[in-house]
C-alpha cells in the first residue's frame, strides 16, 4: 500500500520536476547528502519512491546514528561519512535551529528548501491514515 500510495502521490505531485536541482548538481559533480530526523528504512523507501536515491551520494539518518537535528552529533555523523571538512560543506534545512546548529560547528547553513522539491516531501510523508483516507 505504502508504495502505490508514494507513486500515486509523486505522479500527482509533479515530483519529478523537483528532482532537477538535484539532477544538475550530480552532472556538475557537486555531491548532495540527505541528512534527515527520521526512521532509517522509512527514509530509504521515501528517498527510492521519490527518485531521489540515485541522486544523492549517501544519506545520514537519526534513527541509524541515534542522534537527531540539531544534536551536534549528527552534523559530525554527516562530516565522518562524507570524509569533508566543515568549512567544505553547504547545508540547507528549513529549521533555523538546525541550520544554527551546523553553523556552530564551523559549517556553511542557510534556512531554506529546494525550490519544488517540498510539495512532493510532505506528500510522501503523508500520514497513513490520511493516506488511507485519499484512497
Amino acid at each position: 500500500f505504502l508504495n502505490e500510495t508514494c507513486k500515486k502521490q509523486k505522479k500527482e505531485s509533479g515530483q519529478t520536476d523537483s528532482n532537477r536541482p538535484l539532477e544538475s548538481a550530480r552532472r556538475a559533480g557537486v555531491p548532495v547528502w540527505c541528512l534527515s530526523n527520521d526512521v532509517g528504512r522509512w527514509s530509504k523507501h521515501l528517498r527510492e519512491s521519490l527518485g531521489l536515491e540515485p541522486l544523492l551520494a549517501g544519506a545520514v539518518i537519526s534513527s541509524d546514528v541515534r542522534a537527531r537535528k540539531p544534536d551536534p552529533g549528527i552534523y559530525e555523523c554527516l562530516l565522518a561519512e562524507t570524509g569533508l571538512r566543515p568549512a567544505d560543506l553547504l547545508f540547507v534545512d528549513d529549521r533555523a535551529k538546525n541550520v544554527t546548529a551546523a553553523a556552530a560547528l564551523g559549517i556553511s547553513a542557510l534556512t531554506g528548501i529546494i525550490a519544488g522539491f517540498l510539495p512532493a516531501w510532505r506528500a510522501a510523508r503523508m500520514d497513513p491514515v490520511d493516506a488511507l483516507r485519499s484512497e
